[in-house]
């Protein structure tokens, strides 16, 4: 086309009679015949196809293609090739895509973007996971969730459900049946699941090894009981909290502790809005923990727990290590039973046991040496004293968390920040004794290593908040003070 069009014209220029041309002056005819005689090319432009190539064509030129004769010059405009993402071959485009996550929506709009990129979301090879998470509120692909399950179902050993109230108890056994070797599941906030739920399975997830099913309030403790039942001895880990429907048969969680003796992981606790909902005495614990000997990590978070509580713990649990007692009622005496019965201690949270004091901090560092975490938060008894000896006392102490102790004052601070060394994070919010020369302090001293929070302490003012007022004359005659009779 271009071959042709440019011969048109030029047919057309020579019949046309030149400005300066004049008669007997047949110069550009000669001009234009040599021009002929040499045939190929025009003012240095090539005028035969040239040959196919995978990237140029007659058609698509690069650059706009100027064609000057004696008389004139005529610019022909031509259009700029443009790259696409599917000329990639399917080998690249297969690897692009495999970075997407096949339950996200991105995946989805992905394959109605064009044929080619359908064709590439078609292959086995991205369906095949061992770890599957469902978005507990966004919308996905129910037929992807399907081909997922299909494909790597036999393979899959973690699936997070976690957040979605549209599951029900035939949702778990559909999926259920093609995942065999499952060992971790997460139903945390599945509000539909029930006791059935649980024997599907006990039935079918028959290697499973942790359960998540907090905030699930129609599951009861006949439920769980008859799940250890049939999985006991490959399930160590499963959170329980905030199970509404334990306050139905809270006795029957009791006979638990035959069938947990390989347990692990237990957590038993509530949520702070439901602390008053919470049916877990000191005899449950107490008979329940007669079975889990092997307890390394225990939540009785805003539970009835009390001294007694932490006798039966340390007595049965030795070789625990993480221990949350969250508003719990515990005293001195509960923390003497922990310091001597819980000698590989490395978790402690005691946030809001209000009568917690100096002396019951003290039974502590001398019983826990292996403590790397300590949370004091609320605990408005504690003064200082025993804080100190925490710090000085446990060796491998990264992080200990002070907030809202009002008590504690400058000099335990300071005590805890420089004797600590190992200490990573140290937290003093709303504290109202530290001071800025104290913490800055112990920032010279330990560097960078150690964060220290001072969110809400009055005394440690924040960034440039000392340096906005700068008065340079300070005189004293100056300064008038009035007063109003009253």
């Amino acid at each position: 086309m271009f071959v042709w069009r440019w011969f048109h014209k030029r047919r057309v220029r020579e019949k046309r009679p030149s400005r300066h041309h004049r008669p007997g002056d047949d110069s550009a005819v000669d001009r234009d015949s040599a021009t002929e005689s040499r045939g190929e090319q025009t003012a240095g432009i090539p005028t035969t196809k040239p040959p196919d190539s995978p990237g140029s064509d007659a058609e698509d030129v690069v650059d706009d293609v100027t064609n000057c004769t004696s008389n004139c010059c005529v610019v022909h405009p031509t259009l700029r090739y443009e790259s696409n993402l599917c000329d990639l071959p399917d080998e690249i485009l297969l690897r692009i895509v495999s970075f997407i996550y096949p339950m996200d929506r991105t995946f989805a709009s992905l394959k109605l973007s064009c044929k080619r990129l359908h064709a590439i979301a078609e292959d086995l090879s991205l369906y095949h996971l061992r770890a599957l998470t469902v978005p507990p509120k966004s919308m996905f692909s129910f037929p992807v969730l399907q081909r997922v399950l299909d494909v790597s179902g036999g393979a899959l050993v973690r699936m997070d459900l976690s957040g979605c109230e549209d599951i029900t108890d035939y949702t778990l056994f559909r999926m259920a049946v093609h995942c065999g070797k499952l060992n971790s599941l997460s139903l945390s906030g599945c509000k539909q699941i029930t006791n059935g739920g649980l024997r599907v399975i006990g039935s079918y997830l028959i290697h499973l090894q942790e359960l998540d099913v907090s905030c699930c309030p129609f599951i009861t403790c006949a439920g769980v009981v008859h799940l250890f039942k049939m999985i006991g001895t490959s399930l160590v880990s499963i959170n329980l909290n905030d199970c509404l429907g334990f306050r139905e048969d809270p006795h029957r969680l009791v006979t638990l502790a035959f069938f947990c003796s390989s347990l692990r992981h237990l957590s038993v606790g509530w949520s702070r809005d439901l602390v008053k909902l919470n049916p877990l005495l000191d005899m449950d614990l107490d008979r329940l923990t007669q079975g889990c000997t092997e307890l390394e990590y225990l939540d009785v978070s805003y539970s009835h727990s009390s001294n007694g509580s932490m006798q039966s713990i340390a007595r049965n649990c030795p070789v625990l290590t993480t221990l949350i007692t969250r508003q719990c009622f515990l005293q001195d005496t509960g923390l003497e039973h922990i310091g001597q019965g819980m000698g590989k201690l490395e978790w402690l949270d005691l946030t809001d046991c209000w009568y917690v004091t100096d002396a019951g901090l003290g039974s502590l560092a001398n019983g826990c040496p292996r403590l790397r975490v300590v949370i004091l938060t609320r605990c408005h008894e504690v003064r200082g004293s025993g804080v100190v000896n925490l710090a000085t006392s446990c060796n491998q102490l990264e992080k200990f968390v002070l907030k809202q102790c009002f008590r504690v004052d400058d000099h335990a601070i300071k005590c805890v920040g420089l004797g600590a060394k190992q200490l990573r994070h140290l937290d003093l919010s709303c504290n109202q004794n530290v001071t800025a020369e104290t913490v800055r302090k112990i920032r010279e001293a330990r560097g960078g290593g150690l964060r220290i929070v001072t969110n809400g302490c009055p005394r440690v003012p924040r960034g440039g908040a000392a340096s906005r007022f700068l008065f340079l004359k300070k005189d004293t005659n100056s300064l008038m003070v009035w007063e109003t009779a009253v």
